[in-house]
């Protein structure tokens, strides 16, 4: 439970300091969804929503300066939704993984959109979905296969360096 709860700190702490020097024409990853992604892994969707999207809403709820709530929604909300779909996924390979990436990307700027318009008002919902959200979810998508695949590289690395070294 701490593994994850730091893993969500670290994440949080690449968003906002990453997230924005790392976008490719507007649209940023979202290392928020990443790090539910690998922390929601076959919990189940209320498992997921209470120990990891809670406490990662909470944490970016106290770091924005938006309402106070709006962040604990939303990752509550990608929690449950990436735990209902990693739970519902038989494959653990890096394709769905990814997909699974890009679809909670894609709940969570449709969220964000929804209830900034209700909030703000005036969002033309449709041209900020097409030109931002679904960019960053395809952005998202590709840096967690390129996460996972580097994940296993570095795992066949150290793993050889372990048994050439005694460890």
């Amino acid at each position: 439970m701490l593994k994850d709860l730091l893993l969500l700190f670290f994440c949080l702490l690449l968003q906002a300091s990453l997230g924005r020097e790392l976008a490719v024409l507007g649209a940023a990853p979202n290392f928020l969804v990443i790090g539910l992604i690998f922390t929601a892994s076959k919990k189940g969707p209320v498992d997921s929503m209470i120990r990891c999207g809670l406490p990662l809403g909470l944490m970016q709820d106290f770091v924005s300066s938006g309402y106070f709530g709006m962040g604990l929604t939303l990752q509550a909300v990608n929690g449950f939704f990436a735990g209902l779909l990693i739970k519902q996924t038989y494959s653990d390979n890096y394709v769905s993984k990814a997909g699974i990436a890009a679809l909670v990307t894609l709940i969570d700027g449709l969220a964000s959109l929804i209830l900034l318009n209700s909030y703000y008002g005036g969002l033309n919902l449709f041209t900020h979905f097409f030109l931002y959200t679904i960019p960053c979810a395809l952005y998202t998508g590709l840096l967690m296969l390129g996460l996972l695949a580097l994940g296993d590289v570095l795992k066949v690395v150290f793993g050889r360096t372990r048994k050439a070294y005694g460890f």
